[in-house]
């Protein structure tokens, strides 16, 4: 702030110490725009198999009238008798289903990308898919893991999806390794009825023996579905020419490095795991494409 005197010739300055917490929040239209979330409903995810179609789900939803396509076996039969013509059941896909989202908060996620790190676009992702998760009518939790972990039960409803944002808005990562076994018996200990847990990370050539143990622990409870952020770089440095001796140098550790990567998630797709690898601009469209297709599939 600033005062003048009467003819202006002088001047008085000070700073007002008024400090004001911001919540920040994701931009939740990129929901409703098509062009954001090109893909949710055609892009394959390595390991699963849609095995039911729109409309054919195992809740019922209602009576209407036989449609070209409808399966025989649609077909309610003592409804047709009183009706004189064909009269088929339709159904919905089950609701009241739980999302457990784990999202590692170590250092690894801290990884810059242009578009800031790996773990800022991972917690938007995540909070923009329990708003898509409670609008089903499912139900959503998510833990961070790291140094200190954040746990929040179960919130089903989309009015409530302010109580998920609220709880995760001010998470950043920290300086420590990932303990996957650690994070893994911590969720058991709290939730073992049978949902399906989509596990965030970015993974390094050396987390495959820390990792496989944890995950088929939580196999044993839960349907596990593994997102992988990619290291960026990588891509970069396989898609650069090559100059000098250091760039090739590079150049062929860089393969390397994305051959083990490749290696590990078809280790962990054998294991029947299902594996989502992408890089952080997609990880939205992506994540929410693996919860609708899972839920659409019926595994659950």
């Amino acid at each position: 702030m600033s005062i003048y005197s009467a003819f202006k010739l002088w001047q008085l300055q000070w700073l007002e110490q008024n400090k004001v917490d911001v919540k920040v929040y994701p931009n939740f239209n990129r929901i409703n725009h098509s062009e954001s979330l090109k893909g949710v409903n055609n892009t394959r995810v390595t390991g699963l198999k849609r095995l039911k179609k729109r409309g054919d789900g195992i809740e019922f939803h209602q009576l209407r009238e036989f449609r070209q396509g409808d399966s025989i076996r649609q077909i309610d039969w003592q409804a047709t008798s009183k009706r004189q013509k064909l009269i088929s059941k339709e159904y919905q896909e089950e609701q009241n289903q739980h999302i457990i989202v784990m999202l590692d908060a170590g250092v690894k996620m801290n990884l810059e990308t242009t578009n800031g790190t790996h773990f800022d676009a991972a917690l938007n992702a995540l909070l923009m898919l329990s708003h898509t998760v409670l609008k089903q009518g499912d139900c959503f939790s998510m833990q961070s893991f790291n140094l200190q972990e954040r746990w929040l039960p179960a919130v089903k409803g989309a009015q409530n999806v302010s109580r998920v944002m609220n709880h995760f808005y001010d998470l950043h990562p920290d300086e420590s390794s990932s303990d996957y076994l650690k994070a893994v018996n911590s969720l058991l200990k709290k939730r073992s009825k049978r949902s399906l847990v989509l596990l965030v990370t970015t993974l390094n050539d050396q987390d495959i023996n820390d990792l496989l143990p944890a995950v088929k622990k939580l196999q044993q409870h839960h349907l596990v579905a593994l997102i992988n952020i990619e290291n960026v770089t990588i891509k970069q440095i396989l898609n650069s020419d090559i100059e000098s001796e250091n760039d090739a140098n590079k150049y062929c550790a860089a393969i390397e490095l994305n051959n083990i990567y490749q290696h590990n998630l078809a280790r962990l797709a054998k294991e029947g795991v299902i594996c989502v690898n992408t890089q952080s601009e997609y990880l939205l469209p992506y994540v929410i494409n693996t919860y609708l297709n899972i839920k659409h599939s019926g595994l659950l």
